[in-house]
Formats: structure tokens, C-alpha cells, sequence
């Protein structure tokens, strides 16, 4: 997922590196990042299926197996990836990544979830 801050960025619509976009992949649905203060994300991810709320937004509801080619999108357009979203590992390491810029997290909470029952 792209974090960003807006008042480096010119308002413009959603992208696939847009704040909240899963990079290279989807653009979220609607711009929900705070242009000041601190934004509140919660990123699910069940098996195959990943949802980002951002400020209490819905703005992405992805299921990575529909990315089933190396290198492409499901609407055909290239991504970066040599590996097919589908065939990445369910489990392992979180990173969190800049590019060079000023980012701050805070309040980070990993909550394993309940496959069984949805919680």
C-alpha cells in the first residue's frame, strides 16, 4: 500500500501510486488522505482478499487472485511485478518503505485473524 503526503503531491485523481493505492496495482477509489495530521488506515487481509479503509473510507477492495500474469493488472495494464500477484506468499515479513522522503508511523497494531469465522 502507497503512503504519501498531500502537500508534497498537486490534487489529482487516484492512481495505482496514489496515497492508499496498492503500488503498481490498484488506485483506491476516492482521495481519503488528511492533507495535515495523521491518517488512520486499516488494512485487512484475509487469504487472497485485501480491503484499505483510510480515515474510516472504504477505498480498496482487492482480490489478489485476479492477478494472475506476471507483469500485468486484471484491466491489462503492466505492473512491476515478475511474479503473479496469485502465487506471492500468504504470510511472512511486513515492510514499511520510503522514497526518500520524511515518513512517521505511529500506533502500528498486527492483529492475526480468525480465518474460520471473519474476525
Amino acid at each position: 500500500m502507497t503512503f504519501c503526503a498531500r502537500d508534497r503531491r498537486p490534487f489529482c485523481a487516484p492512481g495505482k501510486h496514489s496515497c492508499g493505492a496498492l503500488y503498481d496495482l490498484l488506485a483506491p477509489t476516492k482521495e481519503a488522505s488528511k492533507k495535515d495530521g495523521w491518517n488512520h488506515l486499516v488494512i485487512t487481509a484475509r487469504g487472497p482478499k485485501i480491503t484499505v479503509a483510510m480515515n474510516d473510507e472504504p477505498i480498496i477492495d482487492a482480490d489478489l487472485d485476479r492477478w494472475t500474469e506476471a507483469g500485468k493488472n486484471p484491466n491489462g495494464t503492466k505492473n512491476k511485478f515478475h511474479t503473479a500477484l496469485k502465487d506471492f506468499k500468504r504470510d511472512g515479513h511486513i515492510g514499511l518503505q520510503d522514497h526518500g522522503a520524511v515518513v512517521k508511523f505511529r500506533n502500528i497494531k498486527i492483529k492475526l485473524l480468525d480465518c474460520e469465522s471473519g474476525k
